[in-house]
């Protein structure tokens, strides 16, 4: 990206207020811009599968507020080897659950889902994301 910035603005012994605020909004909107593709996001989440005994096999949950998010943005999800108050970190490892995101919606965030490879899930599992543009 190839800067507007007028470095012959303010003239020398001629400066007038309006081209130094001129390039300062500049500068402000060139940082913005970059900033925007530089977004990031790391956080967590819990995939809700209902209570015992659930004949629930998937479950998913929304990220919203991620203002910088684009449709373009890589997401990953991975299921945080953690106990939750349904579930010892022994489960999460004899249980194959199944992380992934999707439905990218720009501006606003995306969402994550879960799925059980064998047979049906219940309780919360804490979920990491990452979001790079």
């Amino acid at each position: 990206m190839t800067s507007q910035i007028d470095i012959t603005k303010p003239t020398h012994l001629e400066p007038t207020t309006q081209s130094v605020r001129d390039n300062f909004t500049t500068a402000k909107n060139e940082i913005s811009a970059l900033q925007a593709l530089a977004f990031s996001s790391i956080g967590e989440a819990q995939l809700d599968f209902g209570a015992k005994p659930s004949k629930n096999n998937s479950a998913q949950v929304a990220i919203t507020g991620l203002a910088g998010i684009l449709s373009t943005s890589t997401v990953t999800a991975t299921l945080r080897l953690e106990a939750t108050a349904d579930h010892p970190v022994d489960d999460l490892l004899a249980e194959p659950i199944i992380v992934s995101a999707g439905n990218i919606a720009e501006g606003v965030g995306f969402t994550i889902y879960g799925r059980v490879h064998n047979g049906t899930g219940y309780g919360l599992y804490n979920v990491n994301y990452t979001v790079r543009n």
